[in-house]
């Protein structure tokens, strides 16, 4: 039997109680609002109990729970519990706002699901399938198409349309020069920020160091906090392992730099409690956690807590992958010095998998300028989308091309480069190519 990992997730369900409220408008017309119970969720759905048969299949919805979770959904299906007269109804979620407090949790509880179906399979040495193709996802980077290159086979760029110059263009051009280019805006801005000192902090905080079959997991407390006296933008990963299962990644927040931890802040999300179930393997586990800057992807900070499933199994774990990716990565700029009215572009960004496994990789790309702090360039990956088969490269343009002007403070520009993987934030490669301006 083969259980592939993407299917395996996909249908992994948790438990998850809270009350919720539905809203809506039935086919006849009449509003009702509806008071229940959730009782568990997946990445895409959530089933809830209510007193009320009030619904129809495929009717649209809205269900809340305080100021925690507010969705969008449709109804998939009704159902009467056996012993009760309570209503049964499975929600398909098509668009949701929730609290990051409970996403922390949500996705704690899911990994945790995930981890205890990974781990019952190992201990029926189910098998998993070969790995996705490689995929780059292109709705991230709207202004370079990335594409991908397996070894030895040629390719071309991805055509922008034909004819000449459009309206829009001529009017983009026309901004741009009263503007400033993007360099020159990104400038300014980096000169009027602060010095880069990130101070954040994360905590995670385990109930005790052992648990057996049937006990509940305690994550007492997760705690993030900014102690400093100014907003930081950060980049924020969770992620669990168990025995035999590489890590899965519970949350990831942050890397389009819009995930800000205001001044003084010091919130607690927790507790969550997880269900060890008797299929598990028993062995070390961990909740970890990193807080990244999302430009540079450095570590601002970590915390690391082990715990130990006492399961009783015949089964030893599969052995865990745990080698690091063998990657290279190819950076230059056309040329290394460059005077007033030269343009400054790239020959080439190429990243390649030089092994034999696949890899699941995030790229960073930032400029450094003289005496200013970093520049975000490029950020793609952080979703796990951008993975690489052996002996295939990605060639991606992550640097527009600009025009020298007199407003370029001169100087030599760093142009730098991390690969990380995008659960863990772990570096795997790293890389600079300078260039002057005169």
């Amino acid at each position: 039997m083969t259980d592939s990992a993407a299917t395996t997730r996909k249908n992994v369900r948790a438990k998850l109680h809270l009350p919720v409220v539905l809203t809506g408008t039935s086919r006849e017309g009449r509003p009702f609002r509806i008071a229940g119970e959730s009782c568990d969720f997946s990445r895409a759905g959530l089933g809830v109990i209510l007193e009320q048969d009030v619904l129809t299949q495929g009717l649209l919805v809205t269900v809340s729970s305080g100021g925690r979770f507010r969705a969008n959904a449709t109804v998939q299906w009704i159902g009467r519990g056996r012993d009760t007269d309570r209503i049964h109804v499975g929600l398909r979620v098509v668009e949701a706002k929730a609290s990051i407090g409970l996403r922390i949790a949500a996705s704690l509880l899911l990994s945790f699901a995930y981890l205890s179906q990974a781990s019952f399979g190992q201990s029926r040495q189910f098998t998993r399938t070969e790995p996705p193709q490689t995929t780059v996802s292109q709705t991230q980077q709207t202004q370079h198409v990335p594409y991908l290159v397996g070894e030895g086979t040629a390719h071309s760029g991805v055509a922008s349309g034909a004819g000449g110059a459009t309206a829009s263009d001529a009017a983009a051009q026309e901004a741009e020069a009263e503007e400033g280019s993007w360099i020159e805006q990104a400038i300014v801005k980096a000169a009027e920020s602060k010095p880069n000192a990130r101070m954040a902090i994360v905590d995670i905080q385990m109930s005790k160091d052992s648990y057996g079959a049937g006990e509940t997991v305690g994550v007492s407390g997760y705690r993030v906090s900014n102690p400093s006296n100014s907003s930081q933008s950060v980049e924020l990963k969770t992620w669990m392992s168990g025995p035999g299962v590489n890590p899965v990644s519970v949350g990831n927040v942050g890397a389009d730099g819009l995930y800000v931890l205001p001044p003084g802040l010091d919130e607690e999300y927790g507790p969550v409690e997880l269900r060890v179930s008797p299929g598990m393997l028993g062995g070390k586990a961990q909740f970890s956690a990193r807080i990244l800057d999302p430009v540079t992807g450095e570590i601002v900070g970590e915390t690391v807590k082990s715990f130990t499933l006492a399961m009783s199994s015949e089964k030893s774990p599969l052995v865990r992958n745990d080698r690091m990716p063998s990657l290279a990565v190819d950076c230059q700029v056309a040329s290394p010095k460059y005077i007033s009215g030269d343009t400054v572009s790239l020959a080439s960004y190429r990243i390649i998998n030089q092994g034999a496994a696949p890899a699941t990789i995030e790229a960073k790309v930032w400029l450094e300028a003289p005496s200013l702090n970093p520049i975000a360039v490029f950020s793609l990956g952080a979703d796990g989308s951008l993975a690489l088969t052996p002996g295939s490269y990605v060639e991606l343009q992550p640097l527009d091309p600009f025009k020298v002007t007199r407003n370029l403070p001169a100087g030599t520009y760093v142009l730098k480069s991390r690969v990380l993987d995008p659960v863990t934030g772990e570096v795997f490669h790293e890389t600079a190519t300078s260039f002057e301006i005169r």
